[in-house]
């Protein structure tokens, strides 16, 4: 039962609602919204534990890799269990940081490359994570987003930019799952 979130609009029940749009619409939308962002943001996610979202998310990244597809693993679940699994190298920042101030310094020492290769680069969870998971009114949903936007900046001369970014998600519908939602293309 995993879900696999889709954000074109058109699909919820308030879409309906107020009439939903055409298929050339779509389309439209479609096209428009690659030539603005060539990276697909794929969140994994499932409201329940233990059911394989963080293999599901170390497998694509594994099938990624080997079509020589540059990767990034946001590893959002507070157990940190993707971020173990890629061993990554050491870093000064995580996830939670960037949450917290997504500026591009601060995203650029939350993200390392992994014992994988050179193609899948980790952006580290941490368990201090869970904080940003509650019911904070100030903080926005958006912050992933904006994080996430700040990716091209940061890729260094002669590398490839990000193609993928696998988002793995903890299993509730905090606010950490929905900030995915938020930033995910499916």
């Amino acid at each position: 039962h995993l879900m696999v979130s889709s954000v074109m609009p058109g699909r919820g029940a308030a879409s309906r609602a107020c009439g939903s749009p055409s298929a050339k619409q779509r389309l439209v939308h479609r096209r428009r919204f690659r030539r603005l962002r060539p990276v697909q943001t794929v969140a994994v996610l499932s409201l329940k534990g233990g059911v394989g979202k963080t293999t599901v998310v170390l497998g694509l990244a594994s099938a990624a890799m080997r079509r020589g597809v540059r990767t990034l693993v946001v590893d959002l679940d507070p157990q940190c269990n993707a971020t173990a699994c890629l061993e990554p190298e050491q870093t000064g920042k995580g996830i939670s940081d960037v949450l917290a101030d997504p500026r591009p310094d601060v995203l650029r020492a939350a993200i390392t490359g992994s014992a994988w290769g050179d193609e899948v680069d980790v952006l580290v969870g941490s368990e201090d994570a869970e904080s940003h998971n509650g019911n904070h009114p100030e903080r926005t949903l958006t912050r992933l987003t904006e994080a996430l936007s700040e990716l091209d900046d940061l890729i260094a001369d002669g590398e490839l930019p990000y193609q993928l970014v696998l988002l793995d998600c903890p299993p509730s519908l905090g606010r950490l799952t929905r900030s995915a939602l938020v930033s995910a293309d499916i």
